[in-house]
C-alpha cells in the first residue's frame, strides 16, 4: 500500500511467531556490514530463517555494552525469555570490534 510506511511493515514470519514455536539454532558473523545473524527453526513449520542484526554505527571504540542495549532494543523478539545468551552475543559483538580495529 502507498501509505505504509517501510517502518509500520511487520514481517509475516515474524509477526505469526509464538515465542514457543521460535528455536535458535546458531549465530554467524558478517564483518562489512558488521552483523550478527541468527538461524532459527519455526517448528510449527519446519522452517529455517536467518535473521540479521546489523550493527551499522560499530566503530573500533565503541562500548560493547552500548551495542548490546542498541541489539536489545533494535530486536527484543530475540532477547526475551532468555531464547539466545546475552553472554555469547556480547562475544560475537567484541570479535566484531576486534576486527575493526585490524
Amino acid at each position: 500500500a502507498p501509505f505504509v510506511k517501510p517502518k509500520d511493515k511487520v514481517r509475516k514470519d515474524i509477526s505469526d511467531m509464538s515465542l514457543s514455536d521460535f528455536e535458535p539454532k546458531r549465530l554467524a558473523l558478517a564483518y562489512d556490514p558488521p552483523t550478527i545473524v541468527l538461524e532459527y527453526l519455526v517448528q510449527s513449520t519446519g522452517k529455517l530463517y536467518h535473521h540479521k542484526m546489523r550493527l551499522r554505527q560499530l566503530k573500533a571504540d565503541s562500548n560493547i555494552e552500548e551495542m548490546m542495549t542498541y541489539l536489545e532494543k533494535r530486536h527484543p523478539l530475540y532477547f526475551i525469555n532468555h531464547k539466545i545468551s546475552k553472554n555469547q552475543v556480547r562475544d560475537l559483538v567484541r570479535r566484531l570490534k576486534y576486527r575493526l580495529q585490524a
